[in-house]
């Protein structure tokens, strides 16, 4: 790939992240003004989310496949570029999902109220612009270590 084209893909697949993000975000601002959510259930939905999300990377093992075509041309590109770094990636990235997903399982265990979620609006947006900005820098960072090795 030349320089042209992996500057397209990276434009891209931040059009595709930060979309995702703003995306998952107004899905649940309409969930919590729509139903009466709890925290219990709130952290169980992220926790299967979660564990989902880890089982999945464990089946896909070495491969690059992704539901999002973008994504797996990014993959298969940080494949070829990092080399074993790029398995040892993974791996922590998987172990991080099962670690996440227990937190939110043990959240529900230590934290079983009925009280529902009501963040409003302007908490909502400050997550947003927050979870916005720290995904950013660290896809920034993670990018500019991989397009500069």
């Amino acid at each position: 790939m030349d320089k042209s084209e992996i500057k397209k893909m990276r434009q891209v697949q931040f059009l595709v992240m930060n979309g995702l993000i703003v995306f998952n975000f107004t899905g649940l601002f309409f969930l919590e003004n729509r139903f009466e959510i709890t925290h219990t259930q709130l952290y169980l939905g992220i926790g299967i989310i979660m564990l989902f999300e880890a089982i999945y990377s464990l089946l896909k093992g070495e491969s690059t496949m992704s539901l999002i075509p973008i994504y797996k041309k990014v993959d298969h590109y940080e494949k070829q570029r990092m080399g074993t770094e790029w398995k040892k990636q993974q791996i922590q990235s998987i172990f991080s999902d099962f670690f996440l997903s227990g937190v939110m399982f043990l959240l529900v265990f230590l934290y079983h109220d009925t009280a529902t979620l009501n963040f409003g609006y302007r908490l909502w947006l400050l997550l947003l612009i927050f979870s916005l900005v720290f995904i950013n820098i660290g896809q920034f960072l993670h990018i500019r270590k991989i397009d500069q090795a």
